[in-house]
């Protein structure tokens, strides 16, 4: 998969993959077992992933794939810069907020410092995702 990353948007130039057939890692340690599932429970969603659930699910090419990945997360980009609000229908909602300028200080001086003035993105996960995330940590359904 990490050759999805290299695929390039612009030139929609892209190869397709040799899987290597590995033998299954043998750990040297209980404790190397234990941070190698800490590591697969914290999985970070990734854009060559975003590709190949698209390459999987919707059945266009891997370039395809990529390029429309591309094109949703640009648009997504191009959105937010305007200042615009982006809602996911059972997803969520990301918001340009803008924060005036404040004091803060310097927790290891106590100096005073200015913070200036800036926008920042917001995103407030809707019902359906909250609800989601909630089962999906074992905890009970919301009574309505």
């Amino acid at each position: 998969m990490a050759f999805l990353h290299s695929l390039s948007f612009a030139s929609g130039i892209g190869h397709a993959s040799r899987r290597v057939c590995r033998e299954p890692k043998r750990f040297e340690s209980s404790q190397d077992l234990r941070r190698a599932r800490f590591n697969q429970m914290t999985k970070t969603l990734t854009r060559a992933d975003l590709y190949e659930a698209v390459y999987r699910k919707v059945g266009l090419s891997r370039t395809e794939s990529a390029q429309l990945v591309e094109s949703v997360i640009e648009e997504i980009c191009n959105a937010a810069v305007a200042g615009e609000t982006i809602k996911l229908s059972s997803f969520g909602t990301f918001s340009i907020r803008s924060k005036n300028e404040r004091v803060g200080r310097n927790p290891k001086t106590g100096q005073e410092v200015p913070i200036t003035p800036r926008r920042v993105m917001v995103f407030r996960p809707s019902n359906i995702l909250k609800e989601k995330v909630l089962e999906g940590n074992g905890g009970a359904k919301k009574k309505a």
